[in-house]
This record gives structure tokens, sequence and C-alpha cells, in this order.
């Protein structure tokens, strides 16, 4: 006896022919790698990347998201964004450079930032705020802000680190068992 599901056989026939048309659709990621280094990496849907590619009029742009998913020849990518979220589609000849993000980084960054934050903040309260006139401490309250600032650009950057100029070389294949 069938589950309720399949109630009949035409139901039954439209399931299998379902899942065996799901698991036969090749799945693809974008192969990096450079032969000088003799450095391979394999990006997956998933992933947070960072690409440097060539806009319409030939000028270098970037955008930042995650990778929804891959076809043979385009990247498809959504914005991780609160306000403004977008897609975006990226053909895999156009790409110049890339970035990828690890979840420990994402959070190392987060960490980082809300510890220099409070420090900033128990700074200015505990020591600025109670001693200067209100026009400093605003001013010391700003510099400690760009110091933080500064020092989370440098301990994290955004640069894009692998590019088609240092030898690396894009290409989306089928994903390898």
């Amino acid at each position: 006896m069938l589950p309720r599901i399949f109630s009949n056989k035409h139901h039954f026939l439209l399931w299998v022919v379902l899942f065996f048309s799901s698991s036969i659709q090749a799945q693809h990621v974008l192969l990096a790698k450079n032969e000088l280094e003799g450095k391979v990496f394999l990006i997956q849907p998933g992933t947070l990347v960072s690409f440097q590619f060539n806009g319409y009029s030939g000028q270098i742009q970037e955008f930042k998201g995650l990778i929804d998913s891959l076809s043979s020849d385009s990247i498809y990518l959504h914005e991780n964004r609160i306000l403004k979220p977008g897609n975006f589609n990226l053909a895999a000849k156009d790409i110049t450079g890339f970035r990828a993000y690890s979840l420990g980084r994402n959070f190392g960054k987060l960490a980082l930032t809300l510890a220099l934050t409070g420090s900033d903040l128990a700074f200015y309260y505990g020591v600025v705020a109670s001693s200067l006139a209100t026009g400093p401490a605003i001013l010391i309250g700003m510099g400690t802000g760009l110091i933080t600032y500064g020092i989370i650009r440098i301990i994290f950057p955004d640069k894009i680190k692998r590019t088609t100029s240092s030898g690396w070389s894009f290409k989306i294949i089928e994903k390898p068992n």
C-alpha cells in the first residue's frame, strides 16, 4: 500500500520523475586556479565572495555577495544587505579577481568590532567625558572611533587578493564527486 501522497500511480510516477530529474541535474562550482603557485579553490554556492570584474564599458567593478547558484557560464549572486538586497548575474569570463570570506573571519570581525567599540565607550565615559568640556570630548571620541575603524580595516581588509594579473584563472565546471 502506497502512502496517501502517492494516492494513484500517476502521482507516484510524477514523484519518481521529479526525484530522478533533481538528482541527475549537474551541480556547478567555480574553479579558481593559479598554475604558478599551484593553488586551486573550488567555490560552491552559499559562499560569501567579493568579485572584481570588467563592467559594461571595460571599467573595473566589484560586487560582494553570496553565491546563489552557478550555471555553465554565469554566477548568480545575492547581495547580503538588510535595507536594499539585490541580485546580480556575472559572466565567468568577466571575472578579473576574487576574495572568499570564511564564517570564522566574519565572526572574528564582529567580535573585534564589538570589543573595540566597548573599549571606546568605556574610555569616553570613564575618562574623557568626566574630565573635559563637551567639544574636546566629542573630538577625542571621534578620534578613537576612527582609530577603531582603522584597526579593523588593517586586521580584516576587503581588498581583492587573487587576480588574473597575478596568474589566477576562473572557470565554471561540474562539481567533482
